[in-house]
């Protein structure tokens, strides 16, 4: 019976230890609550995502309720970055939030509603500035928004998805770039400007795009007209028009640097510079630099030796 009765003391002091730890485990965490709401009206937003991230990555997070509430518990305490998107509206992203532990800490966010622009203005289809649907032809436009997200050491990848557009890669920095058929090696056809200025090497009559002046990480916008031409631009353009048209120094100045690799050991780099000294007198600079191992015919292929001993001279693969 005494030993009975030590074990019945024993096993409920335990058990309040236990109870004791998990009131001191729960008191350690923390929690984030609030509101989730339009900046514009002051609506709530419901189903609204938020994603609480932790310095080490983890991630958890909770939707808003119908009433635009929403609350992330057991958080330990750290810093965390919360972000907040929503069908329609910019995603928000606060940065440096900071928990204690045991705190119950309230935030609200508003979000921005995100402007879908249907008619956009353009100037490559009249050489003035319409609207896209006033146009007298069928055009395509991209935003600097969607060129972001392009890493290349041409301009030309950004069209790879723009209806109409035929590209055929013809070596490790080139495409052919149609935009009504008949694509062959050596394309000229596309009538390509840069900033109202014809971008074709003019002693060759070829589009070379990865020597354009136009880098990638200067574009503000590309045009691509799917039609002739010829009244507007003069004769011969009846293969439609790629309009590149790079940043102002006057609104976007600062610095940009942007840099990449791949396959075959290629490896480049971008950069772009621009001020303002006065109202009336802005600066820009940009240059760009690539290199790569582009596709070479194999001396110990069959097929390969035919083609190097009907050369004249030997190939030289540099350019």
């Amino acid at each position: 019976m005494i030993a009975r009765s030590w074990l019945s003391r024993l096993s409920i002091f335990g058990l309040f230890l236990l109870v004791l730890a998990s009131g001191s485990v729960f008191a350690q965490t923390a929690s984030l609550k609030g509101k989730v709401t339009d900046a514009q009206t002051g609506d709530p937003l419901p189903g609204a995502n938020v994603v609480v991230t932790s310095a080490g990555g983890a991630m958890t997070g909770a939707a808003a309720s119908g009433a635009g509430s929403f609350e992330v518990k057991g958080l330990a305490p750290g810093r965390y970055v919360v972000s907040v998107s929503y069908i329609g509206y910019q995603k928000k992203v606060v940065a440096d939030v900071s928990l204690a532990a045991g705190e119950a800490k309230t935030m609200d966010l508003a979000l921005a509603a995100a402007g879908i622009d249907l008619d956009a203005v353009v100037v490559s289809a009249s050489r003035q500035e319409e609207k896209i649907l006033n146009a007298p032809a069928a055009i395509s436009v991209l935003e600097a928004a969607e060129i972001r997200h392009v890493v290349s050491p041409s301009a030309q990848a950004v069209l790879t998805n723009i209806t109409g557009v035929d590209m055929a890669k013809t070596g490790i920095d080139r495409e052919e770039i149609v935009l009504r058929g008949f694509n062959n090696a050596f394309s000229g056809a596309a009538y390509v400007l840069t900033d109202y200025r014809q971008a074709a090497v003019a002693s060759l009559g070829v589009n070379l795009h990865s020597i354009m002046p136009n880098a990638s990480i200067d574009l503000e916008r590309v045009e691509v007209v799917r039609g002739p031409g010829s009244a507007l631009y003069g004769a011969g353009v009846d293969a439609g028009v790629i309009h590149y048209l790079t940043k102002n120094p006057f609104t976007s100045p600062g610095t940009s640097v942007s840099v990449g690799g791949g396959e075959r050991a290629s490896y480049y780099g971008s950069f772009r510079h621009a001020g303002v000294l006065s109202n009336k007198f802005g600066y820009k600079i940009t240059g760009q630099y690539a290199q790569a191992d582009d596709w070479e015919l194999d001396p110990q292929n069959a097929e390969d030796q035919v083609q190097l001993a009907s050369d004249k001279k030997p190939r030289n693969y540099d350019y």
